[in-house]
C-alpha cells in the first residue's frame, strides 16, 4: 500500500494521464478518418525497423540493408519483440501502449521523489500538482508519438530514485544497474545523465556505486558504439550524425564539436519553459542551501538537472513536437516540486500580486508545451495527408525500383522495399557521401542511376540544384498541398518528380489513379 502522500499524488496523476491520452487519441483519430496516425514521420522509422528486425531482415529501414536510422536501438528492439506478440498490424497501437506504460512509470518514480514535498501534504494541492505534471510535459503527447521519449523520461526518473536511496543510506539498489545499462541505449543523452548520477555518488564518497553505474552503463554503450563503428563507420547512430551538430570525419572517427556554448544558450533561449525551470531550480536550491535545509539527494537532484539541461542544449536536438527536451521538462518539474517550500495562502495585496505575476509567467512560459496537445490533431492530419499518403502511393506505384524520398518513415513502413533516403538517416551510402561533401546535382543523379531509381517524392527547396526546371532529365509531375496549416511536417507541399519522359508518364498515370483516394482537402497541383 502506498503512503498517503504518494497515494494522493499518484492516483490522480495516473487518472489524468489515462483520460488525457484517451481524449487526445480520440481527437486525432477523428481527424484521420479513423486511423491511428502519428504526429511525426520519425515514429514510422522505428516501426519499419522493428518490423524488419522481427522478420529477420536486419537492422535497417530497407529489408536486408544495415542502416542505424534509429537513435534508440533498445526501443526498436522492444518494438520488434512486440511485433512478434501482436503482429505487424497491431504494432502501431502496441507502440502507443508501450509509451503509455513508460509515462505511467515516470509518474510512479515521481511519486517517490516527491513524497517528502510539502506540495503533497494537502490532497487538493497534490491533485493539482499531479494533473499539471501530466499535462505540462506534456505526457499525452509522448504517448501519442509512440516513440522512446516516454521511456527515456521514466528511466531517468528511476535512476534519480536509486540515487536518493543510495544517498539516504539504503545503498544503491541492484535494479538501478539495469536502468543505467538501458538509458544510453534508449537515448544517447542517457550516457551523460548516467555519468552525472555517478559523479553525484562519487561526490558523496560512494566509490563502489560510482564504479558499478559506470561499468553497467559504459560497457554496453561502448560495445554498441564499437559495433556501429565496425558496421557503418560511425560511433553514433546515423540519425544522430545526420540530424545534430555532431559531425564525423571522413574516416568516421573522432567527432568534432563546434560552438557548444553558443548552441546551449540559443537552445535555452528558444524554450522559455526550460529556461524558467533552470532559473527556478537554481534559485530554490541556492535558497535551501543558504538556510541549511538542502538534503544531499536534493542538492544532487538540482545539480544533475542543471548540468544535464546545459549539456543537452549544447549537444542534442530541441523541439520537433517538443519531444527531445520532454525528459528535461519532466525532471525539472519534479525537481522544482521536491525543493518547493510549504505553500501558504497569499496574504495581503502585495503577496497576491506576486503570486498572480508568477502564475502568469508560468502560463506564458509553458504555453507552447500545453499547446502541443491542442495542435496534435492537426499534426496527425498533416502526416496523414502527406507522409502516410506517400506511403500508400508507394505501394501502388508500378515496378519495384527504389523510391527517392527525404522523409523515409511512413514510406518504408507501408512499402518494405528499396529506397534512396536523400536525408541520409536511413541510407548509409548517402550519409557518407554527404559528409564527404560534393553531394550535388550530378553526384545525386549518378547515384540514382546506379540504384535504378526513377521516382522522387521530396521537398523541392531542400534540393534546389537537383530539381532545376531547365534540365529535362528530372521532370516535375505534380505537387500535393496540405488542406490546412502546417504543424509538424517540414513543408506544406511535397513534389513528385520523375527521371526521364517515360518515367514521368508512368508516374503521372499512377498519381491520377491514386488521386481519388487522397484525404479530402489535399490539393493536387500540376505544371
Amino acid at each position: 500500500m502506498l503512503p498517503p502522500p504518494r497515494r494522493g499524488f499518484l492516483l490522480p496523476a495516473l487518472l489524468a494521464l489515462l483520460l488525457s491520452s484517451v481524449a487526445l487519441l480520440a481527437a486525432c483519430v477523428a481527424r484521420t478518418e479513423g486511423q491511428l496516425i502519428f504526429p511525426v514521420d520519425d515514429s514510422y522509422i522505428h516501426l519499419a525497423m522493428a518490423r524488419n528486425l522481427a522478420r529477420g531482415d536486419g537492422f535497417g529501414i530497407v529489408p536486408g540493408e544495415l542502416a542505424t536510422a534509429s537513435s534508440s536501438p533498445l526501443w526498436t528492439a522492444l518494438l520488434a519483440a512486440l511485433a512478434l506478440l501482436v503482429g505487424e498490424r497491431g504494432l502501431p497501437w502496441g507502440a502507443v501502449l508501450l509509451a503509455f506504460l513508460s509515462a505511467a512509470g515516470f509518474l510512479l518514480a515521481s511519486a517517490r521523489l516527491l513524497e517528502a514535498s510539502p506540495l503533497l501534504e494537502k490532497r487538493p494541492v497534490a491533485w493539482g500538482v499531479s494533473f499539471a505534471l501530466s499535462l505540462l510535459i506534456p505526457l499525452p503527447g509522448l504517448v501519442l508519438l509512440g516513440m522512446e521519449h516516454a521511456l527515456h523520461l521514466a528511466l531517468s526518473a528511476a535512476l534519480l530514485v536509486a540515487l536518493r536511496e543510495a544517498q539516504e543510506g539504503r545503498g544503491l539498489p541492484r535494479w538501478s544497474l539495469g536502468v543505467a545499462a538501458a538509458l544510453p541505449l534508449v537515448r544517447p543523452e542517457g550516457a551523460v545523465f548516467v555519468g552525472l548520477t555517478g559523479l553525484a555518488l562519487l561526490h558523496g564518497g560512494q566509490v563502489r556505486g560510482f564504479l558499478a553505474l559506470g561499468l553497467a552503463s559504459g560497457v554496453p554503450f561502448a560495445l554498441a558504439a564499437l559495433v556501429q563503428r565496425w558496421a557503418t563507420g560511425f560511433y553514433l547512430p546515423a540519425s544522430v550524425v545526420a540530424k545534430t551538430a555532431l559531425r564525423a570525419g571522413e574516416s568516421g572517427g573522432v567527432l568534432a564539436l563546434k560552438g557548444a556554448v553558443q548552441r546551449a544558450s540559443s537552445a535555452l533561449g528558444e524554450d522559455a519553459a526550460l529556461l524558467l525551470l533552470l532559473v527556478g531550480v537554481g534559485a530554490l536550491a541556492a535558497w535551501r542551501a543558504g538556510q541549511g535545509r538542502l538534503a544531499r539527494w536534493e542538492g544532487s537532484l538540482a545539480a544533475i538537472f542543471l548540468a544535464q539541461t546545459v549539456a543537452h542544449g549544447a549537444l542534442s536536438s530541441m523541439g520537433w513536437f517538443e519531444r527531445y527536451q520532454a525528459y528535461l521538462v519532466g525532471l525539472g518539474l519534479v525537481t522544482l516540486g521536491a525543493l518547493a517550500p510549504p505553500l501558504e495562502p497569499p496574504r495581503g495585496v502585495r503577496q497576491r500580486a506576486q503570486v498572480a505575476a508568477l502564475a502568469a509567467l508560468a502560463l506564458l512560459c509553458f504555453h507552447r508545451k500545453a499547446s502541443t496537445l491542442v495542435r496534435a490533431p492537426g499534426a496527425c492530419r498533416n502526416v496523414y495527408e502527406q507522409q502516410f499518403a506517400m506511403g500508400r502511393l508507394a505501394r501502388a506505384l508500378p515496378g519495384s525500383e527504389p523510391l527517392v524520398v527525404n522523409d523515409i518513415g511512413a514510406v518504408a513502413f507501408l512499402r518494405p522495399g528499396p529506397t534512396v533516403d536523400l536525408a541520409g538517416l536511413g541510407d548509409m551510402d548517402v550519409l557518407r557521401r554527404k559528409l564527404r561533401g560534393g553531394f550535388q546535382r550530378e553526384q545525386i543523379l549518378g547515384l540514382l542511376a546506379e540504384r535504378g531509381a526513377r521516382y522522387l517524392m521530396v521537398y523541392e527547396d531542400w534540393f534546389p540544384e537537383l530539381l532545376q526546371p531547365a534540365d529535362p532529365r528530372v521532370q516535375r509531375v505534380a505537387t500535393w498541398r496540405l488542406s490546412g496549416p502546417k504543424v509538424t511536417v517540414a513543408r506544406e507541399e511535397v513534389a513528385f518528380y520523375a527521371i526521364g519522359p517515360e518515367a514521368a508518364r508512368e508516374l503521372d498515370a499512377a498519381l491520377r489513379a491514386f488521386e481519388p483516394s487522397l484525404p479530402a482537402g489535399v490539393r493536387v497541383l500540376r505544371p
